[in-house]
Parts: structure tokens; sequence; C-alpha cells
């Protein structure tokens, strides 16, 4: 999605309006980074099982 997001002006506008965070933009690898590292930590120890979404509030917005 974000390789072809990136070319396309319609999809980027879409992305905008319904991404809250940071200005409404794609997604890149390095913001899974800090999420990643949580999960690897000792302050994660005791969490199984969980879906954690790192998408910018993509999911819970209903866009601006």
């Amino acid at each position: 999605m974000s390789k072809r997001a990136v070319g396309d002006e319609a999809i980027l506008r879409f992305v905008a309006a319904k991404q809250p965070l940071d200005g409404g933009r794609v997604g890149t690898p390095e913001d899974v980074d800090g999420a990643a590292l949580f999960l690897l930590s000792r302050a994660a120890k005791f969490i199984t099982g969980q879906v954690l979404a790192v998408d910018g509030g993509w999911t819970v917005s209903e866009g601006r």
C-alpha cells in the first residue's frame, strides 16, 4: 500500500483525511520501531496474545 500510495494523489488525500497523527502521512517501517522495542523489552514481559495497531490512529479514526 505505501509504495503505491506515495505516487497517487487520490490515495494521499484519502490518507491525509483518515490518518489523524503526524499530518496524515503514509506510515514508514520506522514508525513500528518503538512498538517493537517495547514488546521486546522487560516492560512487556506480562503481555501475551495482543494485537497492537501501529497505524497512526487509522483504526479509530472516522476522518477529519
